[in-house]
């Protein structure tokens, strides 16, 4: 059988006609699953292009947005690969963020259409099944071209607005097509879509295989956020190629760990989306050695298309300070550069300029940002353009890039870039705040977390504990998950350095505390949960936890949950993550623990 290799995948297709084409020659081979059902590439392409007929019908076509808004399961890739057969770009929304949120995307591209589901009666959606419009004979149908839009995908914005970028099928193709130089991909790898499909590392996650006539095994979210159920995923279904953020990373190795580093599939494990602690690789290195699975640390932006620069991580990377990000993709150059634009030293530390075949367009409706971060490349060819990044980093002995963090306040937290300035713009929106300041903070436990002090505009408030509390609700409704601080701590004024600036590092850290009441002062009555108090207020920084206490309420989030739960099976006490978020108090999971010890 005649096969798919990517000396085929030329930059100058789209990504749905590179997948058409991958469908066209394995048709009977399992395209996507989701533990509950699969696709065929015949079913999987059929499927799709029946919603972009039904798009197209709705006004779908080339450099038209059209958002999905869809939970991570099969239905999710027919609609991005619908959307795309439509010629339109897609707009990717997590039915996790909010509705504020989720309106302000949509606002901003002009999208309306939505492919699935959407919190506001003002949008029309459109199912991913549906009966299939009768196409005019001798109409030509709308057809996108590789430097048309392939999909916008939003950051964080300092303002508290979100900035879209959107990013051509020519970008996508090319950056796939690179890192195959590096990573060696194959038709028959198994690959797991892990991620947001409103984080970028998600198109690396789902086209990749889709490309080459690889399987794409969707990770459901609530699967996502249990290591142990992910590590048995892994196994179950022989997964060959998955990628990973280091706080992720951490999780999956801890389970690896209680499962006895069991023997994988795995050929490739990618990190990438926040900065690598290189200690974190040491056990490991120590079980698995440098042979397989391989590891791979991947460097790159929204706005230079997912993947910049790859390093193949090696057992002596975890004795090293810090982590190497390696070298340049092909087709991609990277600059350090001074504050005057010019070349550092060997050895010296710059701001990363990338440039090359994968610079975005910039940034949608901003054109003064666009202006001063996508700017003129005098070291490529004439009209070129490169992105600066913000980030630092120089060049180690074997001209290898190491990362050295932010030059601005942006910082990286589970895999998203996220600007203070916008989490510290809703704070700011709340009647009781008078201002505020977030910044990222790790915790006794190893855990790195937003904190955010503010300044409370009445000077009669209580201790600061219970308006936190409602301060912390109000952001919900505006903000995803992964931007609501963990941690708020009221203060009368920020300290200032004697420049009359911000002096950062004089904040006061958090200290522990006993939380406010959120549902009586009845003491914890049981040994199961005497130890779950005790971790919650050890990974928490609590002097005291009551069993009618929200988790979440009292700053956890996703992360330490897992940790959470990871902390209290190690000490024999049984809960899982969908039993946490049905009941996120100590009552209710001791309650559910003991219900499932006691079986049918």
């Amino acid at each position: 059988m005649t096969t798919q290799t990517w000396q085929d995948l030329r930059t100058a297709e789209c990504l749905h006609t590179l997948f058409a084409r991958t469908a066209a020659l394995h048709p009977g081979r399992t395209a996507v699953s989701d533990g509950r059902g699969s696709l065929s590439y015949a079913e999987l392409d059929a499927a799709a292009d029946r919603l972009a007929h039904r798009l197209r019908a709705l006004g779908a076509g080339p450099e038209v947005p059209v958002g999905v808004c869809l939970e991570r399961d099969i239905d999710l890739i027919v609609g991005l690969l619908g959307v795309l057969k439509s010629g339109a770009c897609y707009v990717p929304l997590d039915p996790r963020h909010p509705a504020e949120r989720l309106r302000s995307v949509l606002d901003d591209t002009g999208a309306s259409l939505v492919v699935g589901g959407f919190p506001d009666d003002g949008v029309r959606t459109v199912p991913v099944a549906g009966p299939v419009p009768a196409i005019e004979p001798g109409v030509p149908l709308p057809t996108a071209d590789p430097a048309c839009t392939a999909y916008i995908i939003h950051t964080s914005g300092s303002t508290g607005r979100p900035k879209g970028v959107p990013v051509t099928h020519a970008a996508v193709v090319r950056m796939l097509r690179a890192c195959q130089d590096r990573l060696d991909f194959s038709g028959q790898d198994v690959w797991t879509l892990f991620h947001s499909v409103a984080f970028d590392f998600s198109v690396w996650e789902t086209w990749g295989p889709l490309l080459l006539g690889g399987r794409l095994v969707v990770v459901p979210y609530e699967l996502s956020r249990d290591p142990d159920a992910f590590l048995d995923l892994l196994l179950r279904e022989r997964v060959t190629v998955t990628g990973q953020t280091p706080s992720a990373f951490r999780q999956l190795l801890r389970a690896a760990e209680r499962a006895r580093f069991p023997v994988t599939d795995l050929r490739v494990l990618a990190l990438g989306g926040e900065s690598l602690q290189p200690s974190l690789l040491r056990p490991w290195f120590e079980h698995y050695g440098d042979a397989s699975p391989r590891l791979f640390n991947m460097y790159g932006l929204t706005e230079s298309t997912v993947v910049s620069t790859v390093h193949p991580i090696r057992y002596a990377d975890a004795e090293r300070a810090a982590c190497s990000i390696g070298r340049p993709l092909p087709g991609t150059r990277v600059h350090l550069l001074d504050e005057d634009g010019k070349p550092v030293s060997d050895g010296a530390t710059g701001e990363v300029h990338i440039g090359g075949d994968g610079i975005g367009r910039g940034y949608l409706n901003r054109p003064e940002l666009t202006e001063q971060r996508f700017v003129p490349d005098p070291f490529g060819p004439p009209d070129a353009r490169m992105y600066r990044t913000g980030d630092l980093a120089s060049h180690d002995v074997d001209g290898d890039l190491v990362f050295h963090g932010r030059a601005d306040s942006q910082v990286q937290l589970r895999g998203f870039r996220i600007e203070p300035g916008e989490v510290e713009a809703a704070m700011k929106l709340h009647r009781e705040v008078a201002d505020a300041v977030v910044t990222v903070r790790e915790n006794t436990s190893g855990v790195r977390q937003l904190v955010c002090h503010w300044i409370p505009r009445r000077e009669a408030l209580d201790d600061g504990r219970e308006t936190a509390a409602a301060i912390r609700a109000a952001l919900t409704e505006r903000l995803p998950e992964h931007m609501i601080p963990a941690v708020f701590v009221a203060v009368e004024r920020f300290p200032l350095t004697t420049s009359g600036k911000l002096d950062l590092a004089a904040l006061p850290a958090p200290a522990r505390q006993v939380p406010a009441e959120s549902g009586g002062a009845r003491p914890v009555d049981s040994a199961a949960g005497a130890l779950l108090a005790g971790i919650w207020a050890e990974l928490l920084e609590l002097d005291q936890v009551r069993p009618d206490d929200n988790f979440f309420s009292l700053g956890g989030d996703s992360m330490l949950a897992v940790e959470m739960i990871a902390l209290a099976q190690e000490q024999g006490v049984e809960i899982s993550m969908p039993a946490l978020f049905a009941g996120p108090t100590i009552a209710a999971l001791v309650s559910a623990s003991a219900a499932e010890g006691e079986g049918p």
